[in-house]
């Protein structure tokens, strides 16, 4: 019903959905399974949100992409689409239905995934210049950068030991 109103009102009213606007037939879809998700008893709406959230996601990144001319950057993209979205979906159903096991979850789905885009997208941007240009002087600053970001890692993982829950061989 809500298709068909939906129809005859852009027929009504001469909506074209054409040119750069033709992902929104894939993001209204993902944006109306994840709301309709919320509207689904606890954890049996995640079957509907997730997927949701990846039709939207992959219906925004197209929209980008035709309003830009970036076809090019899928060579990172994907991140959005898988981890990025399902992390989103999970997180937001989680906000909803209130339950924080799914919130705390689907937020660390989602910074994995925004981790991975933007690294991806710093090396195919910066050094290699995938939509044009590369990043003056990335090439010679990203190994110091990276080393660095390794020396972080080391250091946290010796301060996060602590949090660790014991097995059950602990108690032997």
């Amino acid at each position: 019903v809500i298709i068909g109103a939906a129809v005859l009102v852009t027929r009504v009213v001469d909506l074209s959905f054409g040119g750069a606007t033709w992902p929104l037939w894939i993001v209204v879809p993902g944006v109306a399974m994840l709301v309709g998700s919320f509207f689904i008893p606890p954890r049996g709406g995640l079957g509907l949100a997730i997927p949701g959230a990846i039709v939207a996601m992959v219906g925004l990144i197209l929209w980008v992409q035709e309003a830009n001319g970036l076809y090019a950057t899928w060579a990172y993209a994907w991140a959005l689409v898988a981890p990025t979205a399902p992390g989103l979906g999970m997180l937001l159903y989680g906000l909803v239905q209130r339950d924080g096991e799914i919130a705390r979850d689907g937020l660390r789905t989602t910074l994995v995934g925004l981790g991975l885009f933007l690294g991806f997208m710093l090396f195919f941007e910066g050094v290699i210049g995938l939509s044009g240009s590369p990043i003056a002087n990335l090439d010679e600053i990203l190994p110091y950068a990276l080393i660095g970001l390794g020396v972080l890692l080391v250091v946290l993982s010796f301060f996060g030991g602590g949090r660790r829950k014991p097995g059950p061989d602990a108690a032997a």
